[in-house]
């Protein structure tokens, strides 16, 4: 059977906004990051992110 969930459409003009509010916001904060400091910065910013989160994941698995 396929999930009723997956096939809803959202009912209110706000709702599509809030489910990608965070991914609007950083494209904002990147293309702003971007115009005041150059290209390198929001490169180096999104470069860090990645090797932070594949750290986080083996520092998790290390403590448990």
């Amino acid at each position: 059977f396929a999930c009723v969930k997956n096939e809803l459409v959202p009912s209110h003009p706000l709702e599509l906004s809030e489910k990608n509010f965070q991914l609007n916001q950083d494209k904002t904060n990147f293309a702003m990051l971007r115009n005041i400091q150059g290209l390198h910065a929001p490169l180096k910013l999104q470069m860090e992110l990645r090797a932070v989160k594949q750290v986080g994941v083996f520092y998790l698995t290390a403590i448990a």
